[in-house]
């Protein structure tokens, strides 16, 4: 197992996937700073293990799929599949899945409930989706949010057309190091 997970870190260091969209959209340059250090394989990933909400949410993510499903009639496949866009080698994703019928980006999320409101998760997470529909070429994104106040939400993004050019650029490799063309 621990094989696996070295290489996962070792494979993800070769792509920009939907987390790490929102920390480069985001205004921790701490946080921006690690995570170019980490794709340079300079330092290794962040241990969340001891992240108690990051946990949280991993435990949940099962529970908030089938909740989503028992509740919207819609089913949800491609669960944790890793896909890379179709023409931009740089882009991928780890979807918490696709919501069948639809097409669209399904993604799971637990937050605390003292100050969760469905404006402020929409905001948190959207770099992360809007990157996830660029990947697979979807229009919409499902965020089925659980709070730890027993709640569960569903909020529809749609895709951001404007962003799209954030991505365009195929030329741009955001991995390479200088003077790599």
């Amino acid at each position: 197992m621990r094989n696996a997970i070295h290489a996962s870190r070792t494979c993800r260091r070769g792509f920009i996937g939907g987390s790490d969209a929102r920390i480069i959209m985001g205004t921790d340059e701490a946080a921006l700073v690690r995570l170019w250090r980490e794709k340079r394989g300079e330092v290794e990933p962040e241990d969340l293990s001891g992240n108690l909400i990051v946990q949280l949410g991993t435990a949940t993510e099962e529970l908030n799929r089938t909740w989503y499903e028992r509740n919207t009639g819609r089913s949800v496949r491609d669960v944790q599949r890793l896909v890379k866009h179709s023409a931009i080698p740089w882009m991928a994703a780890t979807l918490d899945g696709i919501v069948d019928g639809t097409g669209a980006v399904f993604e799971a999320k637990f937050m605390l409930p003292w100050s969760f409101s469905e404006e402020a998760a929409a905001e948190k997470h959207m770099a992360q989706v809007q990157h996830n529909m660029w990947v697979i070429h979807s229009r919409m994104a499902a965020l089925s949010i659980i709070t730890g106040g027993g709640k569960w939400v569903e909020i529809t993004i749609p895709m951001d057309s404007q962003g799209e050019g954030v991505h365009r650029d195929r030329d741009l490799d955001p991995l390479a190091a200088p003077g790599d063309d």
